[in-house]
């Protein structure tokens, strides 16, 4: 079947040939290897079957008692949320006596009106929305991604009367204008890059909306957000290493430019009190903090947070008086508060968390007068709790703990440590392990390593409720945050891009030999998970060491990267050149892109078991690269005579009805657990 689609291409005097080019053209073939895989991933979950109830049993045997996030103050309103089983919001009135109102629903994910003769299914595998509130808190304005394509709607509901007043598809973020009558919205172009941005009038026909401003480079994406103190709408043009900012002054309507695209510098505005705050990379390693009046320009910018070594700045919030700077010092996160009257600065101490790693998460903390700060605090022993912090007193307290009801949970039975571990060149690499007490470094250890390695994307280490359960059944969890991660800032992202991307396949391999050498598994008993670009990095480095895993899981896995970024109709392909190069005018590019592209490499070698996932609405990794990779993987992957056999031959291929981000279901993780669990049980168990 592979000769149908072949194709040869020529290119920077080289040939190449991909036997399954013009698969996607022709559906009948396409459909017919979807339905053989299909099949062939029935069996396999026939023969998982024991492991996947063993899993789910241990799963069910505690439930969240708490599902609804703390009321945060806006305005004169209370507003919370619930997230399951469907998105609910809702508000409590503040009346001018201080009492407060009972709940109100203000809006629910079954009123969008595509939605109301949908399967829950479908409901299930919808986030949370944007919610958008008028200033008057009488309107509201949703998007929402139905189908998990990174293809929303937008819907504006009136609070008073609760109906839908407005519709605009394909709409990917919004902003109110001052009037309450009015918003900016983006809209994407043919590539889907959210490229245009109008002001549209309740109750005019969207045809008519006023054009005002357009990107035309295809590199950059348009965003919209809105200052803190409501001053300014903003629109932000980001690509993977540059930004520009305009300003759009919410009484005058009127635009201005606050900071031009400059090659490998990017910015974030805020305002408050007549100045403008910027956070950028310009000039300096990683981000500093900058001010200057809104009247003049960054010629006239001071300091507020100036370039520290081993400071990571990832996010700000502005309040009245204060600056809160969410950041990393030596890759812990850190809050520091920024007195703006004084410019001297706090950091908020978890004296009673005494954990090493953990993740924190920004609260809604709309209120630009509020006097209290909101965040959440996770880690893998930690479930969550919301915290409060009194800007005046520097008061930490809690606001609101999930808890477990069930199987009783004991937080000091776990560990989650930190090592750092030299990588091929002398580097050290930082390693996170999550595990039961008393672990043994005796080889005996199941290990799951995971890595992602691109965009400069920070590790999470918020709880994680089946890696809880995993580690439980005696698993060792052990995230490698190589390099072209973010987790050390712009210069370990920058690190491993475009002709150093090798990089992070040798701090993954590093990573893995020393978790071997320290006796903490071997190779028989470590398995290797990697998502979307992290399946890049594992598909990658089991190409160059296909012994050194028992088991890898690639979760909608970016495995054909040379022919998405020789495709310049693919959606990513322009925007990704920042990450990955341009092959088509850079004959090292291409070179280097062809040397580790798990798809172009595939040799005839005896592969670990695999369970792969793809999703047919994702926009982000067509599921025909993966179905390809499969393809051309059976061809060349011979077994074991000692593996036992699961499916045909030991590749399991998912492709789900949802978009990049799968359906996060509990099921799903419950799968990936069985999969590991069958191919890798327990040491006791294992023949040798």
């Amino acid at each position: 079947m592979a000769y149908r689609f072949r194709a040869v291409q020529h290119i920077h005097n080289r040939i190449r040939i991909d036997e399954y080019a013009k698969l996607a053209t022709n559906t009948l073939q396409l459909n017919q290897l979807l339905k053989k895989e299909a099949d062939n991933f029935k069996i396999f979950s026939e023969n998982i079957n024991p492991e996947y109830q063993d899993f789910m049993k241990r799963l069910k045997m505690r439930t969240v008692d708490h599902k609804d996030t703390p009321p945060e103050q806006i305005g004169n309103y209370f507003y919370f949320s619930v997230e399951e089983p469907f998105f609910i919001c809702s508000r409590k009135r503040i009346f001018d006596d201080g009492t407060i109102g009972n709940p109100e629903t203000i809006f629910r994910i079954e009123e969008i009106p595509e939605l109301r003769n949908a399967q829950d299914e479908q409901k299930y595998r919808i986030g949370s929305p944007i919610i958008r509130l008028s200033d008057d808190h009488t309107k509201l304005i949703y998007v929402v991604d139905l189908h998990g394509n990174d293809r929303p709607t937008l819907g504006v509901k009136d609070l008073k009367t609760g109906k839908i007043i407005d519709r605009i598809p394909m709409a990917g973020n919004a902003e109110w204008a001052e009037d309450g009558r009015s918003f900016y919205y983006t809209l994407p172009d043919e590539h889907n890059r959210p490229s245009k941005i109008f002001l549209h009038n309740l109750n005019e026909k969207s045809e008519n909306d006023k054009l005002i401003f357009e990107e035309t480079n295809g590199a950059y994406y348009l965003d919209l957000s809105q200052t803190k103190d409501k001053k300014y709408t903003i629109i932000s043009s980001q690509s993977r290493s540059s930004s520009e900012m305009h300003v759009i002054d919410r009484k005058t309507n009127k635009t201005q430019i606050v900071a031009s695209k400059e090659p490998n510098t990017r910015y974030f505005v805020e305002h408050n009190k007549d100045y403008f705050y910027l956070v950028t990379n310009k000039d300096v390693p990683d981000f500093k903090i900058i001010r200057f009046p809104s009247k003049t320009s960054q010629k006239h910018a001071q300091t507020v947070v100036g370039f520290e070594d081993g400071l990571c700045i990832d996010e700000v919030d502005m309040f009245e008086n204060h600056l809160v700077v969410y950041c990393r010092e030596k890759t812990i996160p850190k809050i520091r508060v920024y007195d703006l009257r004084t410019m001297e600065h706090k950091k908020i101490e978890f004296t009673k968390n005494k954990e090493e790693i953990y993740s924190i998460q920004p609260g809604v903390n709309m209120d630009f007068y509020s006097k209290e700060l909101r965040f959440t605090y996770s880690s893998r022993l930690t479930y969550e709790i919301s915290y409060g912090y009194d800007l005046n007193t520097n008061t930490l307290y809690p606001v609101h703990e999930k808890t477990f009801s069930g199987v009783p949970y004991y937080a000091n039975k776990f560990e989650c440590k930190r090592l750092e571990v030299p990588s091929h060149d002398g580097l050290l690499i930082p390693l996170t392990l999550f595990y039961r007490s008393g672990l043994e470094k005796n080889r005996n250890n199941r290990l799951l390593m995971t890595g992602y390695g691109a965009y400069g994307t920070r590790s999470d280490h918020s709880f994680k409720y089946s890696q809880l359960a995993a580690v439980e059944e005696g698993w060792i969890i052990a995230d490698a945050h190589v390099r072209g991660e973010g987790e050390k800032g712009v210069q370990w992202h920058q690190a491993a891009v475009k002709e150093r991307k090798q990089n992070s396949f040798l701090d993954f391999i590093s990573t893995a030999s020393f978790l071997i050498a320290q006796g903490y598994t071997r190779p028989r008993l470590m398995a290797a998970y990697g998502t979307s670009a992290g399946g890049l990095l594992v598909a990658a480095v089991m190409n160059m060491r296909p012994e050194l895993f028992k088991a890898v899981v690639l979760d909608v896995p970016f495995v054909d990267p040379l022919s998405n970024m020789l495709n310049e109709e693919s959606i990513l392909t322009i925007p990704d050149r920042d990450e990955w190069g341009d092959p088509i005018s850079d004959v090292n590019i291409y070179n280097e892109i062809r040397s580790y592209s798990p798809y172009e490499n595939l040799s005839i070698a005896r592969y670990p078991p695999l369970y792969i996932t793809a999703g047919l609405n994702d926009s982000r990794v067509d599921y025909v690269s993966i179905l390809k990779y499969v393809a051309r993987m059976r061809q060349r992957k011979y077994l074991d005579s000692k593996e036992g056999l699961i499916c045909s031959q030991n590749i399991a291929l998912d492709v789900q009805k949802t978009g990049h981000f799968g359906d996060g279901s509990l099921e799903s993780e419950a799968k990936m657990w069985a999969f590991l669990n069958k191919i890798i049980p327990s040491p006791s168990i294992i023949q040798y």
